[in-house]
């Protein structure tokens, strides 16, 4: 009986989740099929007040990456992500902080970080929720200096 029932819970556990339990894949954009201005790539929509654009160069993998010409850059999701990650680069002698911030459907805040730049190398974001459940439908990313100045910066590998 002892075994029997063993057995049950062993192909219980090993049966797979019904489809309808499936988690949709996070959105990732690495820019290399992208061209043009404040494009819509994968479900996300790219923009900031004074445009986006695909530029190829020296990007953080491939030869495409976004330019923001000037801060904040603005991602709107089609659906919900838990975490974003993303490779950005400050203008060579840009001092400062990049402040990310994520928010779900109502505008709410669910996630913010914020770290120090290193001008003119690429470096990693990484925006979780707090409750790491798959709300965050706007992320927001914009540099903060002393001058306040308006300032181009590039992103890449984006997801």
């Amino acid at each position: 009986m002892r075994r029997a029932l063993g057995l049950a819970l062993l192909a219980a556990a090993l049966v797979a989740a019904p489809a309808g339990a499936a988690v949709p894949a996070p959105t990732f954009v690495d820019f290399e099929t992208a061209s043009g201005s404040n494009p819509t790539i994968s479900g996300a929509d790219f923009g900031a007040e004074c445009g986006t654009r695909v530029n190829s160069g020296t990007a953080h993998s491939g030869v495409q990456y976004l330019t923001v010409n000037c801060s904040p850059l603005f991602v709107n999701f089609q659906t919900g992500q838990a975490t974003v990650r993303l490779f950005y680069r400050a203008p060579t002698g840009f001092p400062g902080r990049v402040v990310a911030n994520g928010n779900d459907a109502q505008f709410e805040n669910v996630a913010s970080t914020s770290q120090t730049v290193s001008p003119g190398e690429w470096k990693s974001l990484v925006l979780s929720t707090r409750d790491s459940a798959a709300t965050i439908t706007q992320f927001e990313m914009s540099f903060e200096d002393a001058s306040q100045q308006i300032t181009t910066f590039d992103i890449d590998d984006f997801g």
